[in-house]
């Protein structure tokens, strides 16, 4: 079995890196003939491509075994109105089912569905948005180290929501850049919450679960930091320059309770990370994020937690080896806590033409259960803009 699953993906991943490249030219030609300055309108857009492949070879349920090919495709369109005032259109087309127990599948069950669509305005240090977004809530759902390192974190990204939001941004060479935001959203149940080429099923008000009200009763605050200098603690030493790179989020949620829920959900999140350093032409990138959920999933007395940390060693801005681990507790009303766990270990290499190429081994405790997963993915990324030449 394990032969023809590696001739599987190996033949599936040539394919793709053809594909891609010849998706490449064709895009490059394009982006090479838009001239450097814009006017409005103009479009810009990017899409990021993957191919992974998932081979859960090991586990005491034997209906996870299987060997799951796919791609994840995230096509990103932004209309530039002014300077200011934009629209942007985010796809996602990924697998939108679970696959059947005990059996491998290859590319089913793939469905595109609109992720975010909101319109947004941007002048000075201010921000406003409307639509369909993620609200800012966490960062280890996005950022964690390695090719498995976000999974249980995605558990609580506030994706394909509905509201609006304002933030608010100060900078300087001494404080770095700083960012307080605030959002009040709703769980999408419009027709948008659909997909095609494969229905995942439109989301009802009656499915319940935090934040599905219809209206906009749930919140968000966060406040983030980018490119911190070091120097805010204390003066640079004499003859050396400040060091900057360190981000941090500090964040609450608190999301209404939907149909058939007991309690309102709150959440907090906080979390540090950072790149230096730390040998010639090699530099490491730590993450540590902790998110605690008080009445998890509406249910009353119920809490959750998870942290997560890891990190990702470069050498050459070329390879990558990262670890994480994510612990994940749940703490019930009345009953035993129920605990998981995650370790991945990863490696990559990205290539001059901008492909990225990365293995790794994952081992993950829910519950009872014990699963041993190795894979693949293949990434890359194209961008570019059209409009009138100045």
């Amino acid at each position: 079995m394990s032969n023809s699953i590696s001739a599987a993906a190996s033949t599936a991943f040539g394919a793709a890196s053809v594909g891609l490249a010849a998706i490449a030219l064709v895009m490059g030609i394009a982006s090479g003939a838009v001239a450097a300055e814009q006017t409005y309108p103009f479009i810009s857009s990017d899409i990021a491509f993957e191919l992974q492949n998932d081979w859960t070879y090991d586990s005491d349920d034997t209906a996870i075994e299987r060997n799951d090919l796919y791609t994840t495709v995230e096509p990103t369109l932004v209309m530039h109105f002014t300077k200011e005032l934009t629209l942007t259109t985010h796809g996602v087309f990924e697998p939108v089912r679970d696959p059947e127990p005990g059996k491998d599948r290859a590319f089913g069950d793939q469905g595109f569905y609109i992720q975010d669509l909101f319109g947004q305005y941007e002048t000075g240090a201010v921000t406003v948005l409307g639509g369909k977004f993620t609200p800012n809530f966490g960062r280890a759902w996005d950022i964690a180290p390695g090719i498995y390192g976000t999974d249980f974190a995605e558990d609580y990204e506030l994706s394909e929501r509905i509201g609006f939001g304002a933030a608010y941004t100060v900078s300087g060479n001494r404080i770095g850049t700083h960012r307080l935001s605030a959002s009040a959203f709703f769980r999408d149940t419009s027709v948008l919450s659909d997909s095609i080429i494969t229905s995942r099923g439109r989301t009802r008000l009656s499915d319940g679960g935090p934040s599905n009200t219809e209206s906009p009763k749930s919140f968000a605050i966060a406040l983030d930091s980018g490119e911190l200098p070091l120097t805010l603690f204390g003066d640079t030493p004499p003859g050396e320059s400040p060091v900057t790179g360190l981000t941090y989020q500090i964040a609450f949620v608190s999301q209404a309770a939907g149909t058939g829920s007991d309690s309102r959900e709150k959440g907090v999140v906080a979390s540090v990370a950072h790149e230096f350093p730390v040998a010639r032409a090699m530099a490491l990138q730590p993450l540590v994020e902790y998110a605690h959920f008080f009445d998890a999933d509406g249910v009353d007395g119920q809490d959750r937690f998870y942290i997560t940390a890891g990190a990702t060693a470069i050498w050459q801005k070329r390879w990558n080896v990262a670890l994480s681990y994510t612990r994940r507790e749940t703490m019930p009303a009345s009953g035993s806590n129920v605990g998981d766990n995650l370790f991945q270990a990863s490696a990559g290499y990205e290539f001059d033409i901008g492909l990225g190429a990365n293995a790794g081994w994952r081992y993950s405790e829910t519950g009872d259960v014990a699963d041993h997963t190795i894979g693949m993915l293949l990434t890359y990324g194209l961008d570019f803009a059209t409009g009138a030449k100045k």
